[in-house]
């Protein structure tokens, strides 16, 4: 590439579209070389940006979906309170339930009355975990 000295008034009017010529295809060869570099750029930016948005987005449960979370913990304590003997599986699983961070209002940000509603149903959970846990069933039939 040939280097013009700054002041133009020594070129004519054909220098100067010679000039703006160079220039255009200076640019459009300097693009050509380096679009691969910027759609990267660009792709790597929108990639991170998006996955940044995923992790903000997944790290906490909707208040919508805690509420589902607790009406289902609610339903769930009605319907094995009146049952008098629980299988060792769907104990487990209950357990398992309860050790979820999505069913737990301790460990995720939830409304006051949110907050109550989750930790009754919690407890009611708990109890009934507690009453039919082999440990508690075996000393009750000695």
């Amino acid at each position: 590439m040939q280097r013009t000295r700054s002041s133009g008034a020594g070129l004519s009017h054909d220098d100067l579209a010679q000039v703006i010529r160079r220039a255009e295809m200076a640019r459009v060869q300097f693009l050509r070389e380096n679009s691969g570099i910027a759609l990267r750029a660009i792709s790597w930016s929108a990639l991170t940006f998006g996955l940044a948005l995923l992790v903000v987005a997944g790290v906490e449960p909707s208040q919508r979906q805690v509420l589902e979370n607790t009406a289902l913990m609610e339903q769930l304590a009605t319907k094995l309170a009146p049952i008098e003997r629980i299988t060792p599986a769907t104990l487990s699983q209950i357990t398992d339930l309860l050790r979820r961070p999505d069913y737990d209002c301790r460990q995720i940000r939830c409304d006051a009355r949110l907050e109550k509603r989750n930790a009754a149903a919690r407890v009611q959970l708990e109890m009934i975990v507690a009453r039919y846990s082999v440990p508690s069933t075996l000393a009750a039939t000695r």
